[in-house]
């Protein structure tokens, strides 16, 4: 999973930007439009209202269900070019940034870090993970329709620098054999290691192209959109879920007393 999570460095950096600039754009939107301010917490208040007298434990259901369905639709839906993942972090951002400015200019900086930070500091990461997840899906199919030639000839040149480096270690490893064997051969026996001494060329060329349609079907493997939604999928699984649950406890169970 480590190995996976480095692989999404790149789309990890750019849902960050995404992510930080909706913030600031919604911050400086509250400072700007008042309106348009009052209008973005008013539709908070009745989105929220319901679940704020629900039970403990219905909230925390609630918040479950919808933070998985959202980051489950996140990570499916990214595979159309990225788009869902991009309108759910800049929408996120924008929310956030608006209730920080409130809560500068109503409540106090304490109160909005303390209601934010003991379960952000969990799930925001998470939804920026799945983003970045999503982005990669949608990378990935817009290659497959739109640039085959660029990942066939990536996999050319990553099957060429992998076959020189095949070849070099078959070198290293057989190229002395057939002469000890010559030389350890009586006179009479030397034309036998001849033959196979001019032979064994073949044997390493065989190998080699063995060595090299492995590399090749990896490559293209690892570029499969299939593969790359599976492996997403079991991420959310083992990884995202589980870090959801722990955000909604924090909020529900601690957060929440907090305030």
């Amino acid at each position: 999973m480590t190995q996976y999570v480095f692989s999404l460095w790149k789309f990890i950096l750019a849902a960050v930007l995404v992510f930080v600039f909706a913030v600031f754009n919604g911050y400086f939107l509250a400072q700007n439009s008042p309106l348009e301010t009052e209008l973005i917490l008013k539709k908070l208040q009745e989105v929220l209202g319901p679940i704020v007298e629900m039970p403990l434990l219905g909230q925390f259901l609630f918040i479950v269900l919808n933070n998985g369905i959202t980051v489950f639709l996140v990570i499916v839906l990214g595979i159309i070019f990225g788009i869902f993942p991009f309108l759910v972090l800049f929408s996120n951002g924008t929310i956030l940034g608006v209730i920080a400015f409130f809560s500068k200019t109503e409540l106090s900086w304490s109160t909005f870090f303390v209601g934010i930070l003991p379960h952000g500091i969990i799930e925001i990461p998470v939804v920026i993970l799945a983003c970045a997840i999503g982005f990669k899906l949608g990378k990935t199919l817009f290659i497959e329709l739109f640039l085959p030639s660029f990942r066939v000839a990536k996999a050319k040149v990553e099957k060429k620098e992998s076959s020189s480096t095949i070849k070099t270690k078959m070198k290293k490893r057989f190229i002395s054999l057939p002469d000890r064997v010559f030389k350890n051969r009586a006179p009479q026996q030397r034309g036998e290691v001849k033959e196979d001494k001019s032979s064994f060329p073949s044997f390493v060329a065989t190998r080699i192209g063995e060595e090299e349609d492995e590399v090749l079907f990896a490559k293209e493997k690892e570029a499969d959109i299939k593969t790359e939604l599976n492996t997403a999928l079991a991420f959310f699984i083992k990884v995202l879920f589980p870090l959801l649950l722990l955000a909604a406890a924090v909020e529900i169970f601690i957060t929440s007393q907090l305030l």
